[in-house]
This record gives C-alpha cells, sequence and structure tokens, in this order.
C-alpha cells in the first residue's frame, strides 16, 4: 500500500507499506504542472521505494499507474504477488 510521495527535483519518490515490491516496474505515467500524461520510467531504489521520471518532465507533480484504455502492464504486485 502506499506510503508516501515525495517530489524531488526531476523525479517523484514513491513509498510503500507492508510487503516488498516486484522489480516488474512497466506501466507509470507522470506530468507536469501542464498534466500532460508522459510515459515514465520506474527504478526500484529499495525494496519499499520506487523513483518515478520521465525525461521530457523535468518538474514532475502527479504519477499514474496503468492510466491507459489497454494498458501493457500487468497489476503492479509485491514480490509475493499481491496487489501493491
Amino acid at each position: 500500500m502506499n506510503k508516501d510521495i515525495q517530489k524531488k527535483n526531476d523525479y517523484l519518490l514513491l513509498t510503500f507499506d507492508g510487503e516488498e515490491i516486484a522489480p516488474d516496474l512497466r506501466g507509470f505515467t507522470v506530468a507536469g504542472k501542464d498534466m500532460i500524461p508522459v510515459k515514465a520510467e520506474a527504478e526500484l531504489l529499495s525494496p519499499h521505494q520506487i523513483k518515478i521520471y520521465a525525461a521530457e518532465v523535468a518538474e514532475p507533480v502527479a504519477v499514474w499507474y496503468a492510466w491507459a484504455d489497454a494498458p501493457a502492464c500487468h497489476s503492479f504486485r509485491t514480490i509475493n504477488g499481491t496487489p501493491a
């Protein structure tokens, strides 16, 4: 479960409670102040933290997961297979 979202300079840092996050981190989207969605990269920094960023968005202010009509990703899960 999402515990915290921190805005850093050029990325968002998501922190989760509970089980460790699975390493398959596809399907994230970010937006800057203009709120135009851009496909994002996600990097697992620790078992409970993810860095979300996109080169096209200098200062992200919003993040979405599987935000598309037909997202090409699996459900965001923990290492034990439960939904995060």
